[in-house]
């Protein structure tokens, strides 16, 4: 996978420092986090989130699932995934795709079932959600000072290849 380009996000002059953080520490976010909020947009243009178990792997945030976001990403990709941490946060814009084939199956299943210690097989995996993301955002608020976090410092905006 091509390392995404950071920068910063859009916000008002002399809002940000310059010190964005590093793809290596969202990696680390996206490959420990136990569980993904994985937002899809319902038929009738609502939000519909939901915390599920997933990995990171590829580059791509993958997951499965029976419920309702199966027929959300079927009819509208675009996917939002955010981790559990609003401290140390990272959020992940982009587009999902249901993948059948057996090597992803498998793929899917060998960095699974050490991660949550539950034995998946491919008959219970019959598709995996594939999130490739288009861009990324993180960025530390912990409180350093009354009224002062790390956000201005850390708020980082990472742009992935097409």
């Amino acid at each position: 996978m091509l390392e995404p380009v950071a920068d910063r996000p859009d916000m008002p002059e002399g809002y940000l420092g310059s010190a964005p953080l590093p793809w290596k520490w969202a990696e680390e976010q996206l490959v420990d986090a136990r569980s993904y909020w994985i937002t899809t947009i319902g038929p009738s243009g609502r939000p519909h989130v939901r915390p599920l178990w997933g990995v990171w792997l590829d580059g791509t945030v993958q997951f499965s699932t029976g419920a309702r976001h199966a027929s959300n990403i079927a009819r509208d990709p675009r996917v939002t995934v955010n981790l559990e941490d609003a401290d140390e946060c990272l959020i992940i814009e982009g587009t999902a795709s249901a993948v059948h084939d057996e090597r992803v199956r498998r793929a899917f299943i060998d960095a699974y079932s050490p991660k949550y210690a539950w034995e998946m097989t491919l008959e219970f995996v019959d598709v995996v959600y594939v999130v490739k993301p288009s861009v990324a955002f993180g960025w530390f608020a912990h409180d350093i000072a009354p009224g002062a976090t790390l956000f201005e410092a850390t708020s980082t905006r990472w742009r992935f290849p097409a």
